[in-house]
């Protein structure tokens, strides 16, 4: 489709779709915000894009798309893969599209530490003691697989943990 306004038009009259695959950078919007739009609900969303940023597939991943296909595919692997998709699979490339799992907590005190708060702020702000700030930061480290704070600061930003929460759209989880 050549616009995210011939995809709206075309699920509107031409609906329902097994499969819908939208590119990222479309010339009136962004493909995830078209693939989370309430016009898809029993399709099996896919995302491409000439990117292969790891935040991005994370984030389609978890808006429940079911593969985020980087353009360097092969033209063969690609049609694999979205028939893979049409049977129920998921599929997303890269293992780092699966970010490692942070407490609710432990995503705050990342938040608040790639914002330069010390523990000691962290934890007044938590209402929690300094000591407890170290150990969720130490755990954090393991999580993310890194040994300072700042290359923490540095993965969640890479695996998108330090966006706001978007609002949740209708059509996707």
């Amino acid at each position: 489709m050549a616009s995210a306004q011939h995809a709206r038009e075309s699920a509107l009259r031409d609906g329902p779709f097994a499969l819908v695959v939208a590119d990222q950078q479309l010339p009136d919007g962004q493909g995830l915000d078209l693939l989370c739009a309430p016009l898809w609900p029993d399709s099996a969303r896919v995302l491409m894009s000439g990117s292969n940023e790891p935040s991005l597939a994370l984030r389609a991943r978890r808006l429940g798309l079911r593969a985020f296909l980087p353009k360097t595919l092969k033209p063969q692997r690609m049609l694999d893969v979205l028939g893979s998709v049409l049977e129920g699979n998921n599929w997303f490339e890269r293992d780092d599209a699966v970010a490692p799992t942070l407490t609710e907590r432990q995503l705050a005190v990342l938040k608040r530490a790639a914002q330069g708060q010390s523990n000691r702020a962290i934890g007044e702000a938590l209402g929690v003691g300094e000591r407890t700030v170290k150990d969720h930061m130490t755990l954090i480290f393991q999580r993310l697989e890194v040994a300072n704070r700042a290359q923490a600061v540095a993965r969640g930003a890479e695996l998108g943990l330090l966006q706001p929460n978007p609002p949740a759209q209708p059509g996707c989880r």
